[in-house]
């Protein structure tokens, strides 16, 4: 399976230097995600919304089969995006809260995905939890993004995850 995950964006200092309204960023994701959609679908796509205008243009190749589209965000906005599209995926919440958001973004039928982001180290009995929790899936971070990793750290956590959980 192929996903994408996306979000509108948690950073508004970040947003603002982009030349962008913070408070415009889940607008512009909804725009952004029909603009995904129509490029997938179409072999020219126009579109003209509030935030984005274009005629003509082609995504090549196409995927033929289209990613499923997890969305990112700890909001009722994001929950109830995440129901329109194939998922939820989130980075900081506890493992009750991820049953709480699984809970409502699976209020809708269908199969709505929930993927967790991980920082910390992982173990069986940690998966155990968020099986429980109703996670369908983890992307593992090996080293927290922002924090200062010296190379050689970043190779010997790669190597030692590796050792632990990759099977060929």
């Amino acid at each position: 399976m192929s996903a994408l995950g996306i979000t509108p964006g948690w950073l508004t200092d970040e947003i603002a230097l982009l030349g962008h309204d913070p408070k415009t960023r889940g607008k512009r994701l909804d725009e952004a995600l029909q603009v995904i959609e129509g490029l997938w679908q179409h072999d020219l796509y126009s579109f003209s919304g509030e935030h984005y205008q274009f005629e003509e243009v082609a995504v090549n190749p196409r995927p033929a089969v289209a990613p499923k589209v997890l969305i990112g965000g700890n909001s009722p906005k994001s929950y109830q995006r995440a129901k329109r599209f194939d998922g939820w995926i989130g980075m900081t919440p506890t493992l009750e809260q991820v049953a709480e958001i699984a809970q409502v973004v699976r209020s809708t039928p269908g199969e709505k995905l929930i993927y967790q982001v991980a920082a910390q180290p992982i173990d069986q009995d940690y998966l155990q939890k968020l099986e429980v929790a109703g996670v369908d899936g983890l992307v593992h971070m090996i080293w927290f993004p922002g924090v200062p990793t010296a190379v050689e750290e970043k190779l010997r956590l790669m190597e030692a995850f590796a050792r632990d959980w990759i099977r060929y």
